[in-house]
């Protein structure tokens, strides 16, 4: 477990509540990951340099046109991947650069790697209502306020899957016809968890149970749950 007196690296006389959160994810077994608050990306600087094929070291290239492209040559920009910590968790060392960096968003990577974590995402307003309403309470399973105004519900299980895709909900502004309403964090995928920073500047807020622990429900309810 990481002891807070030995993670307090950074000068502030008291933790952030990102900070205190980073470490409660860590000791709960989750693989996290820092982001990028103004992209929900990874925040590839602070993470292990990416390799080609080969095992050379990958950077970026700016193109003339503005674009960036990778290359094995050293432009002084290499390029990050968060790929590793989809089969290991970070070590205590990863988790107190990113304190020391500062970060203001951290997300857990889904699936096998985090204890069979899986992230139910509603993105359309009055879907999750419908959901629960079929479901009945969803108990002790933790719930999260997203920056975005969504909601997401998480569970850890034996056979976590890959993303899903569950319901959609028509919009003639999409090229499809439709967007999607509700999906899911599955194996290689992650979720921003509480209470990262949104680009919006709104914060992920928790709205019930803890994202540090995150029970396990047995095959049958999670089928049931994926299906309502």
């Amino acid at each position: 477990m990481i002891e807070k007196q030995r993670i307090r690296q950074s000068e502030q006389p008291m933790p952030r509540p990102i900070d205190q959160a980073i470490i409660a994810y860590w000791n709960g077994g989750l693989s996290i990951i820092p982001v990028n608050p103004k992209t929900k990306r990874p925040a590839g600087y602070l993470l292990p340099q990416a390799q080609d094929s080969d095992g050379n070291p990958l950077y970026y290239q700016k193109q003339a046109d503005g674009s960036l492209t990778t290359t094995t040559v050293k432009t002084g920009s290499p390029k990050g991947t968060w790929e590793p910590f989809q089969s290991r968790r970070p070590t205590e060392q990863e988790i107190n650069r990113w304190i020391a960096a500062n970060v203001e968003s951290v997300a857990v990577i889904a699936g096998k790697v985090s204890g069979g974590v899986e992230i139910l995402d509603f993105d359309v307003p009055g879907f999750y209502e419908a959901w629960a309403t079929l479901v009945g309470a969803d108990g002790d399973l933790p719930r999260q306020r997203t920056g975005g105004g969504g909601t997401q519900i998480a569970w850890r299980c034996s056979s976590p899957e890959g993303n899903q895709k569950l319901a959609w909900q028509p919009d003639a502004a999409q090229k499809s016809g439709r967007k999607i309403a509700i999906e899911t964090r599955g194996e290689h995928g992650y979720a921003l968890l509480p209470p990262s920073l949104h680009p919006s500047g709104r914060r992920y807020e928790l709205v019930n149970g803890k994202f540090s622990q995150i029970p396990v429900i047995n095959d049958r309810h999670r089928l049931f749950l994926i299906t309502c």
